[in-house]
């Protein structure tokens, strides 16, 4: 039987396996050296036709294992033209569609980071859609790594044919009143790429730091981008389907929080992710923090906080607080031969409140360099008071893993694959 729900690895390795393509595969179409360097159009006609010859292959566990997605390939070599499209990247998540970007496309990117594009993976068919780069502009720059935006038009993600769109942000040069933003729609009922441009609030492009979005959502028919230093802008999808003005709200951190400058010089050594993360869990949007020390041993002050944001996306409420240190009090970690170490990484459960799973790493000196030796996946069950130890050992977690729900409909597409537990054994603690 396939989980409920997974535990998902965010990035999507483009792999060749002989045993899924029975017949005699051929290299895509598109490409042809001719002799001289490729033409821009050429090298786009190139990525797009790899992009549809990939195939899905989901491998689905029961957490805490981690599952992942692999994308295959039909042949074993890489086309020409498309050596650097060689993973994906999950950027959002709703319902059963992922937004994910293929190879090092980023919008707003210099050459090399424009070569890619957009696939949307649908896992209650098990499908990949190829979607292009939108349209390149010199005064475009990106506002975040993560900034694509899927949105299921599915009600209650079992419909057929009800579609969904893309969402895109960048920015724009910035102008003396304030920074513009330009906000690219793909629409799968329409295919194309329409923008809608308007100025950002001006708690998103102070004088001395930009917004830079970590994380990014969609959510009771908002868009959302997060800056976990600061806070959120949103704008609402259905004034922009009725063709009205593109107008974004900027919703900054609870009170009680505190803000990074990013740009300074003591701070730009700091990675927000490893120590907050924001995400939707039983229709409410929740923000996770654990600023109290960072980067050191956990301690009676280290404290792990929930906030929740209200229905009308305008005041975020305390929430439970939970002091890390109790982690270790009743020795249950020595069991699994765990010391004292600091959290990171920390994430929500998408279906259980007030659970939030911590990555802690087992960091030692070998020679000249630090060694991860070993890593743990901590379940911390805020309201219970219980915390679950997993060693990993298949996978080194390096980045804030995804929530996903899996519904009936794709339960019965994943039940004759096979489930696996790890990817290759890429880590292995000692």
């Amino acid at each position: 039987m396939a989980p409920s729900w997974v535990l998902l690895r965010p990035e999507l390795p483009f792999t060749h396996d002989v045993g899924l393509f029975s017949e005699a595969s051929q290299q895509p179409k598109g490409w042809m050296s001719e002799g001289r360097p490729p033409r821009p159009e050429e090298t786009r006609g190139a990525i797009t036709a790899y992009l549809e010859s990939l195939k899905p292959d989901a491998h689905f566990a029961d957490p805490p294992e981690i599952s992942y997605i692999r994308l295959l390939r039909p042949t074993e070599s890489v086309p020409p033209l498309c050596g650097v499209v060689d993973s994906a990247w999950i950027s959002s998540i709703d319902k059963h569609l992922f937004a994910l970007y293929a190879g090092p496309y980023r919008p707003g990117s210099d050459i090399y980071g424009r070569k890619g594009g957009y696939l949307i993976y649908d896992a209650r068919k098990n499908s990949l859609s190829p979607i292009p780069e939108i349209p390149y502009h010199m005064s475009q720059s990106a506002i975040g790594y993560e900034t694509a935006v899927v949105v299921s038009l599915d009600g209650d993600g079992a419909g057929e044919g009800a579609g969904y769109v893309l969402a895109e942000l960048t920015k724009k040069e910035r102008l003396k009143e304030g920074s513009e933003a330009e906000l690219f729609l793909w629409q799968s009922s329409s295919p194309g790429w329409v923008s809608k441009i308007a100025v950002l609030p001006p708690e998103a492009c102070s004088p001395t730091t930009d917004f830079c979005a970590d994380k990014c959502f969609s959510f009771g028919g908002f868009l959302c981008w997060v800056d976990l230093s600061k806070g959120m802008l949103v704008c609402e999808l259905c004034n922009l389907q009725e063709d009205n003005d593109l107008k974004f709200r900027y919703i900054a951190l609870p009170d009680n929080c505190p803000t990074y400058d990013l740009f300074s010089p003591e701070n730009q050594t700091l990675q927000v992710q490893e120590f907050r993360s924001i995400g939707c869990v039983g229709g409410q949007i929740k923000f996770v923090s654990v600023d109290d020390q960072v980067g050191h041993l956990p301690g009676h002050k280290l404290e792990m906080n929930i906030w929740t944001l209200s229905s009308d996306l305008t005041e975020w409420k305390d929430g439970k607080m939970y002091n890390l240190g109790k982690i270790w009090e009743n020795g249950t970690h020595l069991l699994h031969g765990m010391r004292k170490l600091a959290p990171s990484l920390p994430f929500l459960s998408k279906h259980e409140d007030n659970v939030v799973y911590v990555v802690f790493n087992d960091m030692r000196v070998v020679g000249s360099h630090l060694e991860c030796k070993r890593q743990y996946l901590v379940r911390v069950d805020m309201k219970n008071d219980d915390v679950k130890f997993y060693r990993q050992t298949t996978y080194r977690i390096l980045s804030q893993l995804f929530t996903c729900e899996i519904g009936a409909d794709q339960q019965g597409l994943l039940e004759d694959q096979q489930v696996q537990t790890g990817f290759g054994s890429c880590f292995e603690g000692r």
